[in-house]
């Protein structure tokens, strides 16, 4: 199930390149994904919004 979610983003981040709106759809289409498999929503308490944030985009910076 892990792959297929991992894939399936992938995929979708290069079938839908947009920079406005494609990050918040992203996360919610992995989410509902990672549901589907049994597994609990994942949510990111607001006091720690910056910090995941910043990971999202340190992530994007490395990738090719």
């Amino acid at each position: 199930m892990r792959l297929f979610v991992l894939f399936s983003d992938i995929f979708f981040v290069y079938m839908h390149p947009y920079m406005d709106g494609n990050s918040r759809i992203d996360r919610f289409l992995m989410d509902v994904m990672i549901a589907a498999g049994g597994n609990p929503w994942i949510v990111v308490p607001v006091e720690q919004r910056k910090k995941y944030m910043s990971a999202l985009e340190e992530a994007h910076e490395l990738s090719p």
